[in-house]
């Protein structure tokens, strides 16, 4: 038998690339794709709801090539989200908005 959980990941299709990563939040999923050849103009970390709508793009910090994709999966801490990009800064992002709270380089 199939678990409710488990056929709706069924239905939940990539935009751009392949998912990495799916958490289950009380009001929908945050969504990870994979940043490779993911379009330098758009986020691979964004929220939909229970029936896979949009709720947010994760805010991206634009840099002189185009924008610093989210490349290591997410982690809850404390009230946030925690996610390394690809040019070394680890992001706090806000579960409701998908905002950038910090940017810390960490690499």
């Amino acid at each position: 038998m199939v678990s409710e959980y488990e056929a709706s990941m069924r239905e939940l299709r990539p935009r751009h690339t392949c998912i990495r990563q799916v958490l289950d939040m009380d009001d929908g999923y945050i969504v990870l794709e994979n940043s490779y050849k993911f379009p330098t103009n758009a986020s691979n970390l964004y929220k939909v709801d229970y029936d896979f709508q949009p709720v947010w793009d994760a805010e991206v910090r634009k840099l002189g090539i185009g924008t610093d994709h989210y490349a290591n999966f997410v982690f809850i801490q404390g009230k946030n989200l925690s996610c390394a990009g690809g040019v070394g800064d680890t992001y706090t992002i806000d579960p409701k908005t998908g905002k950038i709270l910090k940017a810390e380089y960490t690499k």
